[in-house]
């Protein structure tokens, strides 16, 4: 319970900061409650190499089947051992643990471990989701870097806008103060028009196959 809660402090850490080693801390305290222990245990139920399998948890125990139900939280390592069940491997706090319906001291599951386990879990999931997303879009973008090109820069009254294996794209030109200036569909063998922009630096916005790319050009 308290690796969980501390996993769940660690994410909304990151969330905040930003600072991966916050993230970094948060996998290492789900690495621990999965079986990175003193034990060699998955503190998890259906989960790991060597899964918490018979926890103080009475549906488990009187439902005739062999395996607990999954996706449940044992207490874990407790080093008071007031239950008073034998087989206790050690006395050192990091190892005093046993897998049996008897230790309600280490292997009891209730909801306020189970809680943070299960915020975690999702949150976990859904950085690593966004991530991916973050990355995949890094990557379309400097591929789209690569491949664009805006030429003359600067330039006087046209602009080229060249883009490989591309024949029409979706542009809005804006001003610093962030006024739309053009916005409409062009082909690329077609220079951009712009005979009625004033002088001075503008941001193009190139919009393909719904990804969007946004260069800085300057008219003279």
């Amino acid at each position: 319970g308290q690796a969980g809660n501390q996993l769940m402090l660690l994410l909304m850490a990151y969330q905040v900061d930003g600072d991966e080693s916050f993230l970094d801390a948060a996998f290492t305290a789900s690495d621990y409650l999965l079986g990175r222990n003193a034990t060699g245990y998955s503190f998890v139920s259906g989960f790991g190499d060597r899964p918490m399998n018979n926890p103080h948890h009475r549906i488990s125990e009187a439902d005739a089947v062999a395996d607990a139900v999954p996706g449940m939280l044992a207490g874990g390592p407790h080093s008071g051992q007031q239950d008073g069940c034998p087989g206790y491997p050690s006395n050192a706090p990091a190892r005093s643990y046993i897998d049996t319906w008897c230790s309600y001291t280490t292997n009891e599951v209730t909801i306020n471990w189970n809680a943070p386990l299960f915020y975690a879990t999702a949150g976990l999931y859904l950085t690593l989701e966004e991530k991916a997303v973050e990355e995949e879009v890094t990557e379309t973008q400097s591929l789209l870097e690569k491949l664009l090109k805006l030429y003359p820069n600067p330039f006087h009254n046209q602009l080229n806008i060249d883009i490989d294996d591309i024949d029409e794209v979706y542009i809005k030109v804006f001003s610093l103060d962030g006024r739309i200036m053009i916005s409409k569909s062009l082909e690329t063998a077609t220079p951009m028009d712009a005979t009625n922009l004033p002088e001075g630096i503008y941001l193009v916005q190139v919009e393909v196959d719904g990804r969007k790319f946004t260069a800085k050009v300057v008219k003279r």
